[in-house]
């Protein structure tokens, strides 16, 4: 369990961080590309990039497949029947995101203006408070759309939907986090990119179970 946890981690943030480096290396060459003297010196960067975002892949993939181990062996000691394995799942990982959110949102009123806004320790705890639950609802989503797909409910046409609108979204987070408040709040930064990770797993997730639909049809 422990070994098929930690394998499937590693393959799928792996593989995932693909469209991630293709991102990552259009928007660099599209704004900092004249800085690249030549082709050696632009197809170096290609690489390291691409190994960079590879390795951390794989490192995450570690942290992955630990932290889905650790849920799913806690989500089935809490939960007294099978119909609430879902809601303690999505409870647990909201609580796992929790640490980012509190953060971003205490960081959100740390600058000279936003710090003499009054108030701002009410408004930092309801938006901590609306992450929670808006981080609850998504997880709920996604296990419940887990659980179609793994009851037979959901079939090909359905990963084909799901895997590009994943991949769209990814790109959008991507675009926000290069976009939004460049070089400031680093947690909230942070958060987008996590972000982007997620839904890049998530598409590739889908993208394989139609592969291997596929091969087994």
């Amino acid at each position: 369990m422990v070994r098929r946890a930690f394998t499937g981690g590693v393959m799928l943030t792996t593989v995932s961080m693909v469209p991630l480096a293709l991102m990552e290396l259009v928007h660099a060459l599209t704004f900092r590309g004249s800085s690249l003297d030549g082709v050696g010196q632009t197809l170096s960067f290609i690489l390291h990039v691409s190994l960079l975002l590879l390795a951390a892949g794989a490192v995450l993939g570690l942290a992955e497949g630990m932290v889905t181990l650790g849920v799913s062996l806690l989500t089935k000691t809490l939960a007294k029947r099978r119909v609430a394995e879902p809601r303690w799942m999505a409870w647990l990982y909201s609580f796992l995101a929790l640490p980012v959110m509190a953060m971003t949102s205490a960081r959100a009123f740390s600058g000279r203006r936003a710090s003499q806004i009054p108030g701002k320790d009410l408004i930092a705890l309801g938006l901590g408070l609306a992450g929670l639950l808006a981080a609850y609802g998504t997880f709920r989503l996604i296990i419940a759309a887990r659980e179609q797909f793994r009851m037979r409910r959901w079939g090909r046409r359905h990963a084909l939907l799901l895997a590009p609108a994943l991949l769209l979204a990814a790109a959008l987070v991507y675009w926000a986090d290069h976009a939004i408040l460049p070089g400031l709040y680093e947690w909230f930064h942070l958060g987008l990119s996590v972000l982007v990770v997620a839904f890049s797993s998530s598409a590739w997730a889908r993208s394989m179970w139609v592969i291997g639909r596929g091969s087994a049809g």
